[in-house]
């Protein structure tokens, strides 16, 4: 996969993806919409050339940036 780099942002979400949690709980909890969180996971798809939310989870888990 592409760069192992996150922004804030994408960490942010990632986790909460990690955690099982929803577009709109992960909306709610950073207090942003949930249109903003429903892209994000997809513009990290794209830089990490892959085609689903599995692979980045993996990704994260295996770099530390992201404990289950």
């Amino acid at each position: 996969m592409g760069s192992r780099v996150y922004t804030e942002r994408e960490l942010s979400i990632v986790e909460f993806l990690a955690q099982g949690l929803s577009n709109a709980e992960i909306a709610q909890a950073l207090h942003l919409s949930e249109g903003t969180v429903t892209s994000n996971p997809g513009c990290i798809m794209n830089k990490r050339g892959v085609r689903d939310r599995l692979p980045v989870l993996i990704d994260a888990v295996r770099t530390n940036h992201v404990t289950l």
